[in-house]
């Protein structure tokens, strides 16, 4: 399993993110995942990214990879980017989960019959300033797809995609 930590951890170093946690599957060694941080600059913000791979007769491939789905802008050092993080690896789903800045987020995906993975839920918790009852308010947003409904990959992720489908609670 380490050989596939060092793979994983150096194929990502090549993109210029600094891993900061990964995790390979214990029911399947060949599957990983991991997120990377890039600092900001003066003039960017810092950058994070979930990479999925997969080991293949020795070839590491990355299967999947999103800049999208964890906001680091709360996390000034890969230190605590790493405090952040939560990140469950199995064969067939990977749970995800980070906590920002007064907001945590929470994915799930699962893998496909043809190896690429797909969003199959995700929680976005916040709060929110209520004006009329002058105090704090929490709320969910959440989705959970069908195993056989819609089918979104990793990478292309973007929040505006899963918006509408999106149901919001407040939490007691």
């Amino acid at each position: 399993m380490s050989d596939m930590v060092d793979a994983a951890s150096r194929r990502m170093a090549s993109t210029g993110l600094e891993p900061v946690v990964v995790r390979v599957a214990a029911d399947d060694p060949a599957v990983a995942a991991a997120v990377g941080y890039r600092p900001g600059g003066p003039d960017a913000p810092p950058e994070c990214a979930l990479m999925v791979f997969a080991a293949n007769g020795g070839t590491l491939a990355m299967v999947e990879s999103s800049a999208q789905l964890v906001d680091c802008s709360a996390h000034p050092t890969a230190e605590g980017m790493a405090e952040a993080i939560e990140l469950d690896v199995q064969a067939q789903r990977i749970a995800l989960f980070y906590q920002g800045d007064k907001r945590n987020a929470r994915f799930e995906f699962v893998r496909r019959a043809d190896g690429r993975w797909a969003v199959a839920a995700a929680r976005f918790t916040s709060p929110e300033y209520d004006a009329d009852a002058d105090e704090m308010r929490v709320f969910t947003d959440s989705v959970a797809y069908a195993a056989d409904g819609r089918q979104l990959l990793v990478s292309d992720y973007r929040y505006a995609v899963i918006e509408p489908d999106l149901q919001r609670k407040e939490v007691e």
